[in-house]
């Protein structure tokens, strides 16, 4: 007798799991792809967030030295006089303190003035033309 050579049948389960396997795959590595790139955008954005943060600590740190030096001045006689004279109007002994005034300032001020005066010397000669 002469043996018969049995073809192998394909099974469907086999094909089946065959493609599953290559799905899984290809899903596991667009997901490892999606994270990868979630992950870089989100190092970009705290890279940036950290610069921004350095920037401005730089800018305190310059205005604390700047407020330190100013600090140290404070203590100084030239800065005690400078305070003395300027803001709160102090002089010296047998001097005097003259103010000039810039072109326009203060006309506002005349003007009110030359109202007010105007009204009391109406009032004034309707007090000297009253009987008494």
């Amino acid at each position: 007798m002469i043996a018969k050579k049995r073809k192998k049948e394909k099974s469907v389960w086999k094909d089946f799991t065959g493609k599953a396997k290559v799905f899984l795959s290809i899903a596991f590595v667009l997901f490892l792809a999606y994270t990868n790139i979630r992950i870089f955008v989100e190092t970009q954005k705290g890279d940036r967030e950290l610069k921004r943060i350095e920037a401005i600590i730089e800018a305190l740190n310059k205005e604390k030295e700047k407020l330190n030096f100013e600090l140290g001045n404070t203590a100084s006689e030239a800065y005690l006089e400078k305070v003395a004279r300027e803001e709160l109007g102090l002089q010296k002994p047998g001097e005097q303190v003259i103010v000039v005034k810039k072109e326009g300032e203060g006309e506002g001020v005349e003007k009110e003035t030359g109202r007010f005066q105007f009204l009391k010397d109406v009032f004034s000669w309707i007090k000297e033309k009253m009987p008494e």
